[in-house]
């Protein structure tokens, strides 16, 4: 060989190792391989230029100088395959394929196929790449916080807010809540024979009034035949004249199932009896108690005496579990939590619990809240070792519970400053479902919503009537 060969031949092995080393791949030998330039000019959008082998047949096979997943895009000898076609937005697959953004994306690449990533706030909820992230997350009340997350309120800096289902509402105190419907009373003065209770249907519509002219309507219960609502009474009577009624949930007339009853507040209903919490005689309700009314009707029944106004009350399988608030004299340091048979019986301080306002049960467990020291917690439903579920530094009222979570309503100073939360019952993080409530009151649920309501101002009916998902 001689030196000039020798030389041509190293000089050859050079230039096919750089361009192998820049992703292309080396002619196996240089002096019986043609090149022949196919295609437009990638920088224009063409393919990459391709490689004819001279010795693969008579016309020339063709051949991609560029090693797989790569493209000479820039139409460069000297720096290779220089592009990387599984990930490059604007050589996406092949060079010059450009990826679109689309509205509210930005364009991206993956294996080889245009895609691309929704904006922050942003998503393409109804999986329609031509319209790009169609969804802004933040206002979205069909994809709120994110896509398929439904609000039946308003969507807000992407978590939805209440569901308003009712407004102007003259200081509605108690709600109830079946399959179809929402139930409510709604106090008016809590002086005389102004209250009402009213029904909103779940599928939307006209508010309907049940009963009107009501001499303050209180606590509300429900089973599957009947809703049942007690009447506190009126101040000239000392609200010595509360009375007990029930009315069929599918309409009908109203039955008073009992009358001359001692400032009643709250009930609760089994599938016989319906209970009622006495709250006493004013000042200080010291001397109230509970008693029980067959729904079919017939004579009142004594369950307990001695109770310090009963808020709440709950029903087991075998007790009542009463709320006692305790006395205004004391602070409300006389507060507790209490049970007793449900037929009567020795009552039972199952906790001292100053400022008790919300009780509820399960199968298992009997839930309360403290509002002097802002726990939420339970017990066995035969008593025994308390748990906190939570410490919420707030002052928690009314309570209500499902399968996994305890739900509470917490109370104000008189300005929108109060919640609705939650938290595990087998304790866990507090999570706040609504804010900026003025006064809720009793907290319902139903499958998928929790339900409240706001007593409003004092002098004004401006009360309303909420709901929003558990999750």
């Amino acid at each position: 060989m001689s030196i000039a060969r020798f030389v041509a031949c190293l000089t050859t092995f050079a230039i096919v190792f750089a361009a192998c080393s820049a992703g292309k791949k080396a002619d196996p030998d240089p002096e019986t391989t043609t090149t022949t330039q196919t295609g437009g000019n990638t920088a224009d959008g063409g393919s990459a230029g391709t490689q004819s082998a001279g010795g693969m047949g008579g016309a020339g096979g063709v051949e991609d100088p560029c090693e797989p997943g790569y493209g000479d895009c820039d139409g460069k000898e000297g720096n290779g395959c220089e592009t990387y076609l599984q990930s490059h937005a604007k050589h996406c697959g092949m060079c010059g394929n450009e990826c679109p953004s689309g509205a509210n994306a930005l364009a991206n690449c993956e294996d080889g196929s245009c895609t691309f990533d929704c904006a922050v706030g942003y998503g393409n909820c109804d999986k329609d790449e031509n319209n790009g992230c169609e969804a802004e997350l933040a206002v979205d009340n069909e994809h709120c916080g994110m896509c398929d997350t439904k609000c039946t309120g308003t969507c807000a800096a992407g978590k939805c807010g209440p569901k308003i289902w009712a407004s102007k509402q003259d200081h509605p105190f108690q709600i109830a809540v079946d399959a179809t419907h929402i139930y409510w009373t709604n106090m008016g003065s809590g002086l005389g024979a102004d209250g009402s209770v009213r029904k909103a249907a779940k599928m939307g519509g006209m508010i309907e009034t049940i009963a009107a002219a009501q001499p303050g309507p209180f606590g509300i219960g429900l089973d599957a035949t009947n809703l049942y609502w007690v009447n506190n009474g009126t101040s000239g009577a000392l609200f010595q004249d509360g009375t007990l009624e029930k009315v069929p949930v599918g309409g009908g007339n109203k039955t008073t199932l009992a009358t001359g009853l001692s400032a009643p507040t709250s009930i609760a209903v089994d599938p016989s009896y319906v209970y009622v919490g006495l709250g006493g005689n004013p000042p200080d309700y010291a001397d109230g108690g509970v008693v029980r009314v067959p729904i079919a009707g017939g004579p009142v029944e004594v369950v307990a005496t001695g109770i310090i106004l009963p808020y709440t009350l709950a029903v087991g399988p075998n007790n009542v579990y009463i709320a006692s608030v305790g006395t205004k004299n004391a602070n409300y340091s006389d507060g507790s939590i209490q049970m007793v048979p449900l037929a009567g019986g020795m009552v039972t301080v199952l906790k001292a619990a100053p400022f008790a306002i919300g009780v509820a049960v399960d199968a298992t467990n009997v839930y309360w809240s403290e509002g002097s020291s802002g726990a939420i917690v339970s017990a066995p439903l035969g008593g025994g070792m308390e748990t906190v579920i939570a410490n919420t530094g707030l002052t928690p009222a009314f309570v209500a519970v499902d399968s996994t979570d305890v739900y509470w309503s917490t109370l104000g100073s008189g300005m929108p400053t109060s919640v609705i939360q939650r938290a595990p019952i087998s304790g866990g993080a507090i999570t706040t479902m609504a804010d900026s409530l003025l006064a809720p009151q009793r907290v319902a649920l139903d499958a998928k919503d929790v339900y409240w309501v706001t007593n409003g101002s004092e002098m004004v009916a401006d009360g309303e009537v909420h709901s929003i998902p558990k999750k």
